[in-house]
């Protein structure tokens, strides 16, 4: 089956290696969204790095890199902060 793209997961404990794994990604056509605001565990050298500092701006990275045709790979890194922040901003609007 074609596809046009390809959903990938990299799980596993912390400092086993995922983020370092992304070094070596096409740094002029990954779009890496760094929700941890850590720094990469190598030089960064792709075009398209963003921090956040909301699950909202997270989002919306997220639709401005799907929509620009110069980027074929999304990271988020890491999924699990972004999640934390989703619940984190759902528990604070929740009243009671």
């Amino acid at each position: 089956m074609d596809r046009d793209y390809y959903k990938v997961l990299l799980v596993g404990p912390s400092g086993k290696g995922k983020t370092y794994s992304f070094r070596n990604m096409d740094p002029n056509t990954t779009g890496f969204i760094n929700v941890e605001n850590k720094p990469l565990p190598f030089k960064n050298q792709f075009k398209y790095h963003k921090r956040v500092d909301t699950h909202g701006q997270a989002l919306e990275t997220i639709k401005e890199y799907a929509t620009n045709p110069e980027i074929k790979s999304i990271i988020i890194d890491s999924f699990s902060a972004y999640m934390d922040m989703v619940m984190t901003a759902a528990r604070a609007s929740k009243k009671g």
